[in-house]
């Protein structure tokens, strides 16, 4: 089951991000729309990256153990900065949105950096491709770096949420609001991901096995990340649907008409 998820989000990624990279041709200078496109492309290679073809692959490749998880954990990492881009553009004016940015960009980088230098002084000695994040959250003391990777999932998260929410209600354009709902809920999705994270960071040195709830937690995060993924790219993808919606319908009223024109 958690790599059919793992599938069918890389599929709803890769699919965006083809159509948006082919898109970004004839707009390289829009850093909202690199912005989106950064956004999507990391979130399809975070599951690209858990794959188990891949993953082993990878892992071969570095001669890193889990290395594959450590670069799926860089990329949601990332995409979380790319979210607090889109989210600081779209709520605030321009001057305020890059301040707020810079800070968040800052700890975002000091994050990554934290991570995976944890990562590489604490390298996993197992490789565990199917239950990796709960394995090694069984030992805490051993895997700081999921400590970090959860409180950046619980912040980004929250801030999506809260974000999203918001401008979802004073919105007036339609599509805006819908996507903003989608990624509100998406991302609540993915904040119930991250706390029965910290569930398992918690229950672990306890010495509870909690490798009955993966299917639960995977599901969350799965589903949370495609919503977010689709509520990114209604604003844009809606107003084309609405318009193919307008052609068809105005294509069945003339041809309603035609007994009219032939008789003309």
């Amino acid at each position: 089951m958690t790599d059919a998820l793992h599938l069918t989000c890389l599929i709803v990624g890769g699919t965006i991000f083809l159509c948006k990279a082919w898109a970004l041709l004839s707009r390289a200078r829009d850093t909202v729309a690199v912005t989106i496109c950064v956004y999507v492309g990391l979130s399809a290679l975070s599951y690209l990256l858990l794959l188990p073809p891949v993953y082993v692959l990878i892992d071969r490749w570095t001669g890193i153990r889990n290395s594959a998880g450590m670069g799926s954990g860089v990329s949601v990492l990332g995409l979380t900065v790319a979210q607090q881009y889109l989210l600081m553009h779209w709520t605030y004016p321009r001057s305020e949105a890059r301040r707020r940015f810079r800070r968040r960009l800052t700890l975002g980088i000091v994050m990554i950096a934290v991570y995976v230098v944890t990562f590489m002084v604490f390298a996993p000695r197992q490789e565990r491709f199917q239950d990796f994040y709960l394995e090694y959250s069984q030992r805490l003391f051993q895997s700081p770096y999921l400590v970090i990777y959860t409180l950046a999932c619980l912040v980004g998260q929250t801030d999506v949420v809260r974000h999203c929410w918001r401008y979802a209600q004073i919105s007036q354009r339609t599509w805006l609001r819908w996507g903003m709902l989608t990624t509100a809920v998406g991302g609540a999705l993915i904040l119930c991901y991250a706390v029965l994270r910290v569930t398992d960071l918690a229950a672990g040195p306890l010495g509870y096995d909690l490798h009955g709830m993966e299917p639960a937690v995977w599901l969350c995060g799965d589903v949370g990340s495609m919503l977010s993924l689709i509520g990114w790219v209604l604003p844009t993808m809606g107003e084309r649907l609405s318009a193919a919606a307008r052609w068809g319908r105005a294509y069945r009223i003339h041809g309603r008409l035609y007994p009219l024109w032939r008789a003309l």
